[in-house]
């Protein structure tokens, strides 16, 4: 998730670089572009981890509306696991 580590934003201020003769318009809208894509490149790692929480949630158990829960490989249900995958589903796709 730490995608600011693969694109400094001092990248721009090299000597010798196309970069540095950009006008500062330009520059500005370039910086804007590389902060939104890293910021959907975090948003679409969240949301991975989301759907990962939850499919195993949902291979291991049988979530029924009225509040029931059933284990679906005949194991005792185990409320502290149910939770934290709960938990974690939700703290990524909360984000």
């Amino acid at each position: 998730m730490n995608t600011r580590a693969y694109i400094p934003m001092d990248f721009l201020n090299v000597p010798g670089t196309q970069l540095e003769k950009l006008p500062w318009e330009h520059e500005q809208i370039l910086r804007r572009y590389l902060s939104m894509s890293q910021h959907i490149c975090e948003l679409d790692e969240l949301y991975s981890m989301m759907v990962f929480n939850l499919e195993n949630m949902f291979e291991k158990f049988s979530l029924q509306f009225d509040d029931r829960i059933f284990a679906k490989r005949g194991e005792t249900v185990d409320v502290i696991q149910i939770n934290a995958l709960l938990c974690n589903a939700s703290a990524q796709g909360g984000h």
